[in-house]
């Protein structure tokens, strides 16, 4: 790698190597910089205290730094896109780069290794760096846990070692659960029998990492996974199933019925159609969840209005903060239904 940079940190830039020949770099800016950025702003800083406090900040502007732009590779064509070997490239492509992005956190020149000194107004500041949570969408806990992304595959949880026809036991033991770790992961690794795992045969950066279980710190945001995620695909396949069924008449018929709702307070609808749907924002989900079910009525049969009625009980259900034992009965039984 040769690093190349500017006086302006935003335009520091990393040469990766070249693919097809194809030059490929990584746009970042230091991440020591980055949090020494963040702790510059006094209204941050004040709240690095040993008791907990719950802060909603994380949507402020001044609460975030970008640390960089991951590359994407290019296949020269569909053929080698689906070979097992570009697949495998692409994942030692994303996790070398976070090796390069998060490395000066946790290597430094001193005897111990551990800790870092950030220059914060001009005082020299001791601190013990750590990767608390990785919050994503399903694909991306994929990507961070080298894990199988198909759901057809034995165990297509990042999380634990269930198989795929027990996943959606929420009455599985204890003694039933095999959790994912480094020790056991690095085991399937170096046995060769990664594919036993639904494991990917690469080399996880996180493994090297100190004091972290990459799979249990790798979190589904429920904004990603449900509203961006599963709703999603049930719009889309809503959509196919209608054409199908009619052709383009009965998906014209509800595109028109949304425009038609009116507007109320506390109801965000957009006047478009669900053509650009991937442009949607987990609020538009929200509040298309709302009218979604009155939108299918009689639109094919009771069980597509039905699938959507059962979809908000669930959801509902999913955003409770905290779960009694009749809660996750209920839940099961939404499953089931």
């Amino acid at each position: 790698m040769k690093v190349f940079g500017t006086n302006n940190l935003r335009k520091y830039y990393v040469y990766v190597g070249v693919h097809n020949n194809k030059e490929y770099f990584i746009n970042y800016q230091p991440v020591i910089k980055c949090i020494e950025n963040l702790l510059s702003n006094s209204e941050i800083s004040q709240l690095f205290v040993y008791n907990y406090k719950k802060l909603e900040r994380k949507n402020k502007e001044d609460a975030k730094q970008l640390l960089g732009y991951l590359l994407i590779l290019s296949a020269k064509d569909e053929r080698e896109k689906k070979s097992s070997e570009f697949k495998k490239l692409v994942r030692k492509t994303f996790h070398n780069s976070i090796k390069f992005l998060l490395d000066p956190l946790f290597t430094n020149d001193d005897d111990d290794g551990d800790g870092i000194e950030l220059k914060i107004d001009n005082e020299i500041f001791w601190f013990f760096p750590r990767v608390s949570t990785i919050i994503c969408d399903w694909p991306e806990a994929c990507t961070f846990s080298l894990t199988y992304k198909s759901t057809n595959s034995n165990y297509p949880c990042h999380f634990c070692l269930v198989s795929k026809e027990n996943l959606n036991n929420t009455r599985l033991k204890d003694n039933q659960i095999v959790l994912h770790n480094k020790e056991n992961m690095l085991q399937y690794y170096n046995n060769g029998i990664t594919e036993k795992a639904s494991l990917e045969p690469v080399f996880n950066y996180f493994w090297n990492i100190p004091n972290i279980n990459v799979y249990v710190a790798t979190v589904l945001n429920r904004m990603h996974h449900l509203n961006l995620g599963l709703y999603h695909y049930q719009i889309e396949f809503t959509k196919k199933l209608l054409f199908e069924v009619e052709g383009r008449s009965l998906v014209d018929k509800m595109n028109w019925r949304i425009i038609l709702i009116p507007r109320y307070p506390e109801l965000k609808i957009f006047s478009g159609e669900l053509q650009l749907i991937v442009l949607l924002t987990a609020d538009n989900y929200r509040n298309i969840m709302k009218v979604m079910v009155f939108v299918v009525d009689d639109l094919l049969n009771k069980d597509l209005s039905e699938v959507y009625v059962k979809w908000n009980e669930i959801y509902l259900l999913s955003r409770q903060k905290t779960f009694k034992e009749s809660d996750l009965k209920n839940f099961q039984e939404a499953i089931e239904k």
